[in-house]
């Protein structure tokens, strides 16, 4: 029964990444690389919907000196 399951996956699985694949390519065409550099400053956003709510209000920024 494995071995039935086994052969009906590998061909599904191929015709599923064969598919992605031709749609990814002309997608990405027309994406731009970025690379960061070791001293660039890069500026990130935490979106609140991203975490449970302790961990965003850990994260937000907070008043270092009074």
């Amino acid at each position: 029964m494995i071995d039935y399951l086994h052969g009906i996956y590998e061909p599904v699985n191929k015709t599923v990444n064969d598919s992605n694949t031709k749609y990814k390519v002309p997608t990405n065409t027309h994406h731009r690389r970025v690379v960061f550099e070791v001293v660039d400053i890069v500026w990130t956003m935490l979106i609140h919907d991203r975490f449970l709510m302790r961990e965003y209000n850990k994260m937000k920024e907070r008043k270092i000196s009074s």
